[in-house]
């Protein structure tokens, strides 16, 4: 049933979402080796090996953004993968480079979680390159990757912050304090809004303030977003994913033009906001001094 429920996606998305796209050829080529497979008598690694053969982080994207996070955990369980790793983990491993800022969502949602973890690091830069069972995690070769004991594995911090927020986590807690499956609606929207205004607006308009000085753009954006801070956090009083969503990049933001104040920029809100997680120590364990952009 789950097999043909990812054909029927998978022919969703070839059929609407690659016209246009340097890829497409590709896209075409998948189409046809699932023909060929007959991925309905197959098992879950055979399709994950043709699954592969495209931009794997893309194509979970696809999947969660048009069939949501209930489809998507239903196709990445039925993925029965072998961690190959250098040496023993414990149930749930943290692969990332404490320098990005995607990995720092991850990584502050791992601790707001109460999840245990192991941390690998791994270098994404230098002679040795990425190691080999990092490659067999995500061949995308990008970090993060959260990866379970039971063969789940989310290579994309979307994906991990999804997870967190509406799917079920291996913590070891009865409760997961980032869920906001049973909070009030508003909340959840508001949570929704915070997502996609840091991946939408935060992160491009950024980049432009620090490679091409367009920074009266970025200031009107903050200055909007500050109107949006409810509560002590962003969406309530207490952290949702998307404070985890939004600290690494508004934190770099304030590092690069800030202090973000009332006073220099309309941001009170933010400063304050700031300031509280810098104090709490699920955000201020994931806080180095040598950092990366997101480009």
């Amino acid at each position: 049933m789950c097999f043909a429920i990812t054909i029927i996606i998978i022919k969703h998305l070839v059929d609407y979402h690659t016209e246009g796209l340097g890829r497409k050829r590709k896209y075409k080529y998948f189409a046809n080796a699932i023909k060929k497979e007959n991925i309905c008598k197959t098992d879950a690694n055979t399709f994950w090996n043709i699954l592969q053969t495209m931009n794997q982080n893309l194509i979970l994207n696809w999947i969660r953004v048009i069939f949501g996070t209930t489809v998507l955990n239903c196709i990445l369980y039925c993925r029965a993968f072998s961690l190959n790793m250098e040496s023993p983990v414990s149930s749930t491993v943290f692969v990332t480079n404490k320098m990005c800022p995607f990995a720092q969502k991850a990584w502050i949602a791992l601790e707001a979680s109460g999840t245990s973890y192991q941390m690998k690091e791994i270098s994404l830069y230098g002679h040795n390159g990425k190691p080999d069972w990092f490659l067999s995690l995500n061949s995308a070769g990008t970090v993060p990757v959260v990866s379970y004991s039971d063969g789940l594995i989310l290579p994309d911090s979307e994906l991990i912050l999804d997870h967190f927020a509406y799917g079920e986590i291996s913590s070891g807690r009865t409760e997961n304090p980032l869920s906001i499956r049973y909070r009030d609606d508003m909340i959840n929207k508001r949570v929704v809004k915070w997502r996609n205004d840091v991946l939408q607006k935060v992160i491009p308009i950024g980049k432009a303030a620090v490679l091409e000085g367009d920074t009266q753009t970025l200031f009107e954006l903050l200055k909007c977003l500050d109107g949006s801070v409810t509560g002590c956090y962003l969406a309530c009083d207490i952290p949702t994913v998307a404070d985890c969503a939004v600290f690494p990049f508004l934190w770099r933001i304030d590092k690069e033009f800030g202090p973000l104040t009332q006073e220099t920029h309309s941001c009170g809100n933010i400063r304050k906001w700031l300031d509280l997680c810098l104090d709490t120590p699920v955000f201020q364990k994931t806080v180095h001094q040598s950092w990366w952009w997101w480009w």
